[in-house]
């Protein structure tokens, strides 16, 4: 059941040539970024410096850096992205077999899928998944030798977080929790022993949390905020909040669904979240009505398990949505980690119609959500093909600026907002629209702040500009107006995705006429001769 559902997301990821999930362009281009940088003098020198600074997030682009050498940027990012959607279900898997044996593990397989396409993977964020997979190693590691505990395995579990770490601060730190809530909770001889090497595997990671508070600090000013709450003491504004930490929902209800009638029933079927809560509901109402001893025996047992898990889920729920403007959170992360634990504590047999039910809706979830995982590749092939029409014309060495209207669609992520960054993986040019830089915990910066003020113009804001509401038009294109005014020097190549008659006017100010190239959504636009 497992092979069927990989089989067929592999073959989505690798037979479609424009399936990129939202950020894998910034992860491509700055991978490329970064293995110039290496090089005695690389085209990037004059606009952005290493920093080697110990921060989080170097994981996905060290393994992009080993694989772009022997493979194409695509291809690399083909791996990336397999690892991050099959290989976390493989880990999720191999942590339930490590945890709780395979017995039962067929009911599990259809969550794992629904967890491994998840919103999550489709903006791309491979840092924070291949953390969840060191979540998934370091914890079975530690349950593995938690009885045994000594210098040995504690320097192993040190090594595991500090891999974490330079992943993504968010899994690491659930990892270290995670660590404690098992260590504190698990029945077992040796409690303090147990406690102590735990402790001490923990504590080579202080001085690197000590590094990322200061850059934190210098980054922006940082607090919690529960920024989608509308109203703090009504229930029903905290029940819409709950469910907007959906993390398996990967579609867009808020737009009409063009296709034939399957795929509009298919958008306006029930999510297969809901689909998998109601049978992860009918799963656990099974497993209290009918307990065997050894189920008992077993929940007694796991029970750090079902905590951890609880706690995750909570926590995500109703924690906060942000630490800050310059921080981010998303706590659709913890929530991830919190379904995904449990996998290795949920033991169910189907020898109840709840069970039966429950593992049938499961299935029906995981079916849908496969259904709509091959949409999204089939349509982000058709929109990436059509943008990178234009990269020949884009030149080398160019310093190019992308602006891409209207990119929203029936996914709640889009390929098109960063696929600029495509047009300069191997070539030299300079793409403002990469905002990578701009951020502090970034591992390359931009060495002047009006080169930062532009990436972020272009990279953050322009795509979210609203060229169709009357009302903020006019203000949208006075923005669009004041920042080819300020920064048309250092714009060679602008590239422009659904323009406007409005834009092209503007446009016309500072760059040609006649576009380079012009086809379906796409232009290219050279700048005047001065």
């Amino acid at each position: 059941m497992f092979a069927a559902f990989a089989l067929f997301m592999l073959a989505a990821i690798w037979s479609l040539p424009g399936f990129l999930v939202q950020d894998s362009p910034l992860y491509i281009y700055n991978s490329h970024i970064l293995l110039e940088g290496l090089r005695s003098s690389s085209p990037f020198d004059q606009y952005l410096a290493f920093d080697w600074t110990p921060l989080p997030y170097w994981g996905a682009y060290a393994l992009l850096m080993s694989l772009m050498p022997v493979l194409p940027p695509r291809a690399a990012d083909q791996v990336l992205m397999t690892l991050t959607s099959v290989g976390v279900a493989s880990a999720l898997m191999w942590l339930r077999w490590r945890i709780a044996g395979w017995q039962g593990a067929a009911v599990v397989v259809p969550l794992t899928i629904v967890l491994s396409i998840n919103v999550l993977w489709m903006y791309g964020l491979h840092n924070f998944l291949l953390g969840a997979i060191l979540y998934f190693l370091t914890l079975a590691y530690w349950w593995r030798v938690r009885e045994s505990l000594g210098a040995t395995p504690a320097v192993i579990l040190a090594v595991l977080l500090i891999a974490g770490y330079f992943c993504h601060l968010v899994s690491f730190a659930l990892t270290a929790g995670g660590m404690i809530v098992l260590a504190l909770v698990t029945p077992g001889p040796n409690l303090g022993r147990r406690l102590k090497w735990t402790a001490l595997s923990i504590l080579p990671s202080v001085p690197l949390l000590i590094v990322y508070s200061r850059a934190m600090r210098a980054g922006g000013e940082a607090g919690v905020h529960w920024r989608n709450l509308t109203n703090f003491f009504s229930p029903a504004a905290w029940l819409t909040y709950v469910f907007r930490a959906d993390v398996a929902t990967i579609h867009n209800y808020a737009v009409d669904v063009p296709g034939g009638r399957f795929m509009q029933g298919l958008f306006n079927f029930p999510p297969p979240s809901r689909w998998a809560l109601i049978g992860l509901f009918l799963l656990a109402m099974a497993s209290a009505i009918r307990r065997s001893d050894a189920d008992k025996a077993f929940d007694k047992a796991h029970r750090g398990w079902m905590l951890l898990a609880a706690v995750l889920l909570l926590g995500g729920a109703f924690g906060p949505d942000d630490l800050g403007p310059a921080h981010g959170f998303m706590r659709e992360r913890v929530v991830f980690l919190g379904f995904a634990t449990v996998v290795p504590a949920l033991r169910v047999r189907l020898n109840h119609p709840f069970a039966r039910t429950g593992f049938g809706l499961l299935l029906l979830a995981a079916i849908l959500q496969t259904c709509l995982f091959w949409d999204y590749g089939v349509k982000a092939d058709r929109l990436v093909s059509e943008f990178m029409k234009a990269k020949p014309y884009v030149g080398t060495g160019n310093r190019v600026a992308a602006v891409m209207v209207n990119t929203g669609w029936e996914y709640r992520t889009s390929p098109i907002v960063h696929v600029a960054d495509m047009l300069g993986a191997d070539n030299g040019n300079l793409i403002w629209n990469n905002h990578g830089p701009a951020l502090y915990y970034f591992p390359l910066k931009y060495r002047s702040r009006e080169a930062k003020v532009l990436s972020v113009l272009t990279g953050i804001r322009l795509h979210y500009y609203d060229f169709i509401d009357p009302e903020k038009k006019v203000v949208a294109l006075e923005d669009y107006r004041a920042m080819l005014e300020r920064f048309h020097g250092d714009i060679d190549v602008l590239v422009m995705w659904s323009s406007t008659p409005e834009l092209d006017a503007i446009n016309r100010t500072w760059f040609e006429p006649q576009p380079r190239f012009e086809g379906g959504r796409v232009k290219v636009l050279g700048r005047r001769a001065q």
